[in-house]
């Protein structure tokens, strides 16, 4: 369009009394047109130049048709740590904000009784090996023993004995290899036990998935008890990034076969797509009605952790079509037709085949040309004094602020009851120092009980301190004799039948019994060391919490390291079940260098939106500021992400925290803090972060209401070659209180409006 050609129609004499009478005449003249249906009629000539009030438009090519609009932001890829059935935790080695490798453990949980089978299992194969080594040891002295006896019987050339000894060494040997081979077989039976419940115990070990950031764990400051499906831990990658958005979801989209979805990503338009899931995992989804928000890929793209984007879906090709205000369209007798400014001070009227149309513009598909200067019906006063801006490329940002700020605790301490009995309150809510008694419970275990453990014990010395006494008697008969014995020859002894088998080889013989003495022997010593033990083991578990003479019980847990016990299961002199949940400590967990904070938006907070995880945050007091970042977010039951693992499909969620409070988020700041520090701040982070869109200043958004919708319409006058006009442009949340705007159709970078 050439400069200036709304200008030469000017009249600068007119006052504006005269321009405004003249408008409402030729409105008037309009109007009969759509009232008679005469398009025969000529078309009147404007007298006073509409121009000074801008009533013309340009027609041009814009993006026209119903275009959805979601809000969307760009999120990393989670993998979650979840169980699959209801599950007792006995310890998370994690917090939120922790970097973990694929494979390393996250949590395990309470075996409930399998580490006592599998111990009891191991006792009783190195019970079973200590037998072996005496089994064969025995038999192999008895072989050796065997063997100088037929000696004997080839030295007084008996066949028959030669023989007998033979089958008797032979004998033997088969029922070492029998022996053993039971002894053996009842190891392998218990080890396979161990496996098995080793295997079992697999499900009790969770490991990341996959390598990344730790942005959520369970609350686990009233539980340690995890739901069937629900997250442990969510892991993050932050290198694998998407855009989310919770307008809706992949049970309730309806936007599949849409033409064009694309979104506006650093300055640049970008195709967007649906992350695909496979029809497994389709099906799954349906058949458990809970759905995942939608996900969308940007191919080529780079996208930024934590900024916001909008989305946006058209049915139609949303290629930039010629178009013309619907303020300038009339419909009569099945036409559509535009006043098109003419030479001097003439309007032409033009029939136009139109095509699709939103509640702005319309498609004009013959009938007019790019360019050519449309009358348009305009209420709204032209500025008569103004500023001009034009429109940029920038970042929109919608602030919000919390003075609601905490020291995180993201580690934790279970403490469970050992034993069945009284509970006990020794420590309150609050902090707790390392070695702080936190409480008691007073067993019911009763006192008939352990003194029948104490006699087995004693039972058990008492045999032992015996088998002991016969074992160095016989010994030291065993080796007087074998000192004493001659060491005769075989030559030496004579002919004498009795008296050869007597005398000959035997002090080797009587070795051969003193081995056999000394293994039976060290098994029993062996044996009984280990069941020693092992009753030990169970009267001291057992004798926890008993009283003592004063009435003090003996089972008391203490504070592992510093902390704080937001809360206490039971109350005093209430009855506690043997492993029961009593408290959990939260703890800070190793020093960083960095402060982590746990931010709670206030339950009046308008609106309240949480610091999107990866984005900043300004700690504020007075004077000074602090910077940090966004790693965790609070859960939400009403989330669902579904997934695959191991060729199965699997849906699980978040569950908020235990707080009251629902928009909770947890913050890194990059220099140390103190508790000092932060009394008295206020944590203000973005809570909308647009990245490179057009930007207006406010001043410069105009409204009016719809008289067909009676809804808000927005607008900007736009200097177009030098003249005014209204241009209706949409506009993200344009009731919020910011500076600028942000344009989402309308506006190019690089044109001027008037504010």
């Amino acid at each position: 369009m050439k400069k200036g050609i709304l200008a030469k129609f000017k009249k600068k004499t007119r006052i504006r009394t005269a321009a405004v009478l003249v408008m409402a005449e030729v409105l008037v003249a309009l109007g009969s047109f759509t009232g008679c249906g005469n398009t025969t009629a000529d078309v009147p000539e404007l007298v006073e130049p509409v121009a000074a009030v801008n009533a013309y438009r340009p027609v041009a090519k814009r993006r026209v048709g119903n275009i959805t609009q979601y809000e969307g932001i760009v999120v990393a890829r989670e993998h979650p740590v979840f169980a699959k059935k209801t599950t007792t935790l006995a310890e998370v080695n994690v917090g939120v904000g922790d970097y973990v490798k694929e494979g390393d453990v996250i949590a395990t949980a309470v075996s409930n009784g399998k580490e006592d089978q599998i111990t009891a299992l191991q006792n009783e194969i190195a019970s079973l090996q200590r037998e072996r080594t005496k089994t064969k040891n025995i038999s192999d002295a008895t072989i050796t023993r065997l063997g100088y006896e037929k000696k004997i019987e080839e030295y007084l050339q008996n066949s028959e004995g030669i023989n007998t000894k033979t089958l008797e060494i032979l004998v033997e040997q088969e029922n070492q290899r029998y022996n053993l081979a039971v002894i053996d077989n009842s190891i392998s039976e218990k080890r396979d036990s161990i496996a098995e419940i080793q295997e079992e115990n697999a499900d009790l070990t969770f490991v990341a998935p996959h390598s990344g950031r730790v942005t959520f764990i369970k609350d686990m400051t009233q539980t340690n008890t995890i739901e069937p499906y629900e997250n442990i831990a969510v892991i993050s990658d932050y290198n694998d990034l998407y855009i989310e958005t919770d307008d809706t979801n992949m049970g309730h989209y309806n936007f599949e076969e849409y033409k064009s979805k694309w979104a506006f990503i650093n300055g640049k338009e970008v195709d967007i797509t649906e992350h695909k899931y496979s029809n497994e995992e389709i099906s799954y989804a349906n058949s458990m009605k809970k759905y995942p928000p939608m996900a969308y890929d940007a191919p080529g793209a780079t996208l930024t952790m934590g900024v916001d984007v909008v989305l946006f879906f058209m049915e139609e090709d949303n290629a930039p079509q010629l178009a013309v205000g619907n303020d300038s369209l009339t419909y009569d007798n099945g036409e559509y037709y535009v006043y098109v400014k003419g030479e001097g001070n003439t309007n032409v009227k033009r029939i136009v085949e139109v095509g699709a149309s939103d509640g702005n513009y319309t498609i004009v598909k013959s009938g007019l040309e790019e360019g050519e200067l449309v009358f348009y019906r305009n209420d709204a006063l032209v500025p008569k004094n103004y500023d001009t801006a034009v429109a940029s490329i920038g970042d929109y940002r919608e602030t919000q602020s919390t003075e609601i700020v905490e020291f995180a605790y993201p580690y934790y301490e279970f403490y469970t009851a050992d034993v069945a009995g009284t509970y006990r309150k020794l420590h309150d809510t609050g902090k707790a120092t390392t070695g702080d008694a936190l409480f008691s419970v007073e067993s019911s275990v009763g006192r008939a009980e352990l003194d029948k453990i104490k006699e087995d014990i004693a039972d058990l010395d008492q045999q032992r301190t015996k088998a002991n006494r016969e074992y160095e008697y016989n010994k030291k008969d065993l080796e007087t004799e074998i000192r004493g014995a001659d060491r005769v020859d075989p030559d030496d002894v004579g002919t004498a039948t009795d008296s050869i088998r007597e005398n000959l080889y035997y002090a080797e013989r009587k070795e051969c019994d003193l081995d056999i003495l000394t293994y039976e022997e060290d098994y029993a010593s062996a044996e009984y060391s280990a069941q020693r033990a092992i009753k030990s083991a169970e009267y001291t578990k057992m004798e926890k919490g008993t009283k003592d003479m004063d009435g003090m019980s003996d089972y008391v847990e203490y504070s592992t390291s510093p902390g704080r016990i937001s809360y206490i299961q039971y109350a005093e002199d209430r009855a506690v079940e043997k492993d029961s949940f009593v408290m959990t400590e939260e703890l800070m967990g190793p020093s960083t260098g960095r402060t982590k904070l746990l931010a709670i938006m206030g339950s009046g907070t308008k609106d309240p939106q949480n610091a999107k995880i990866g984005s900043t945050v300004t700690l504020k007091k007075k004077d000074k500021s602090w910077t940090g970042t966004c790693f965790g977010q609070n859960g939400d039951k009403a989330r669902f992400t579904l997934f695959t693992d191991d060729g199965k499909p699997y849906i699980t969620n978040s569950m908020p925290f235990n707080k009251n409070v629902l928009k909770q988020f947890y913050i890194e700041m990059d220099t140390e803090l103190t508790e000092t520090d932060i009394m008295q701040t206020e944590l203000e982070f973005n809570s909308v972060d647009v990245r490179d869109v057009v930007l207006i200043p406010a001043s410069a958004m105009k409204t009016e209401v719809s008289q067909l919708s009676s809804k808000e319409k927005y607008y900007v006058w736009k200097l177009e070659d030098g003249d005014i006009v209204k241009e209706y442009v949409d506009v993200f949340n344009p009731d919020a209180p910011t500076s600028v705007k942000y344009i989402l159709n309308g506006l190019e970078p690089g044109d001027t409006v008037l504010k």
